[in-house]
């Protein structure tokens, strides 16, 4: 990564790779990208005009299309690692209609896991609260 990318900018995606180097712990593959994602998403709304934003923005999607296609081999066996997966996609909403239009096969992928039978209980557990 070049030097000259800001402190914060640089930590935000070195915690999204640090993120896909632990796929197979879900708690914290979620935490660090999340973690990430909040860094480059902060320094992004600090300075909306940085020379550095298409940049960033960029590496959001491609981290997100990663994300999007490894959905489908998730093994999730209870309903808060799929709550997390869905609070990390809420995340990264802004991104999603970009990439669906560039990749039509992860619209799929959001869609299936989106409406897997999780779903119904996680709505269960919302109208309890």
């Amino acid at each position: 990564m070049q030097k000259d990318f800001p402190e914060d900018v640089k930590h935000g995606i070195e915690l999204i790779k640090k993120a896909e180097s632990q796929s197979s712990n879900h708690d914290v593959f979620v935490t660090y990208f999340i973690d990430g994602l909040d860094f480059l998403h902060e320094y992004l709304y600090d300075e909306p005009e940085s020379a550095h934003k298409k940049f960033i923005k960029n590496t959001i999607s491609a981290h997100t299309r990663s994300l999007l296609n490894r959905l489908p081999q998730l093994e999730l066996d209870y309903v808060h690692l799929w709550s997390k997966y869905l609070f990390l996609l809420f995340k990264v909403k802004v991104y999603l209609d970009d990439i669906f239009s560039r990749n039509p096969h992860l619209k799929e992928n959001y869609d299936t896991f989106r409406n897997d039978p999780f779903r119904n209980e996680f709505l269960d557990m919302l109208k309890d609260i």
